[in-house]
């Protein structure tokens, strides 16, 4: 398990949106967040661009909870 944070506005599938701690201390991603990670929007919009499945969403990393402003999903992934 490893938490992740957007460090930008952009795409879900785009590595350069996500910093992780997976190593100890919040680095560049190198892979996406999958099944078993908590992701922090930190009040950025990311566009949730293809399936994903992850543990928790949450939007704000430093108090370790949702806080009380609004979180938007946004999706561009459609089914056929």
């Amino acid at each position: 398990m490893a938490n992740y944070k957007a460090v930008a506005n952009g795409n879900w599938s785009n590595l350069a949106t996500w910093q992780d701690n997976s190593s100890g201390s919040f680095v560049a991603s190198t892979v996406l967040p999958g099944a078993s990670d908590v992701v922090y929007f930190n009040n950025f919009n990311v566009t949730i661009d293809q399936n994903v499945t992850v543990l928790q969403i949450r939007n704000n990393y430093r108090d370790w909870e949702t806080d009380r402003k609004s979180t938007r999903l946004n999706s561009s992934h459609s089914r056929a």
